[in-house]
């Protein structure tokens, strides 16, 4: 695929997460994705988790929007920056280590009703058409500081 078509098929799962459209979602990965991110101590492997993942933040912000700024690519990999945006209205649940849960965290960050606005970046790599990694970095710091959690 050129990465023009990678390009609109990663559009395609941005509009399926603001839709909360989980099973179309579903259906752009391939089976065994890895996908990281900045709360995450070791990547997520396999559709089923990173579904758990997406859920999570579509209930966690139920008016989640991933908005595509610009994107560029090479062969099979795509970078896109975004803003991602939501309101704060569930229970969101944040990457944990095993040291965190032998201190009987558990990582559950309580509704705050803030609303969040972030701007960051996924670097994909797309596989006959089917997301086969997902790298997303934005700045947690200001993720938690919009969150109303750190100041």
């Amino acid at each position: 695929m050129t990465v023009e078509q990678n390009l609109r098929m990663v559009e395609a799962a941005f509009e399926a997460i603001n839709d909360q459209d989980w099973d179309h979602l579903w259906g752009l990965h391939v089976d065994n994705i890895v996908m990281s991110a900045p709360d995450l101590p070791d990547p997520v492997k396999g559709r089923e988790g990173v579904q758990e993942r997406l859920q999570a933040w579509g209930e966690a912000l139920p008016d989640l929007s991933w908005k595509r700024v610009r994107g560029f690519g090479q062969g099979d990999w795509v970078c896109v920056e975004l803003v991602i945006s939501g309101t704060h209205k569930g229970p969101l649940r944040q990457g944990l280590d095993q040291r965190t849960l032998e201190k009987g965290r558990d990582g559950i960050i309580a509704p705050t009703g803030n609303r969040i606005e972030i701007r960051g970046c996924v670097v994909y790599k797309v596989e006959h058409g089917e997301i086969a990694e997902s790298h997303i970095y934005y700045d947690q710091l200001d993720f938690m500081r919009q969150l109303g959690l750190v100041h």
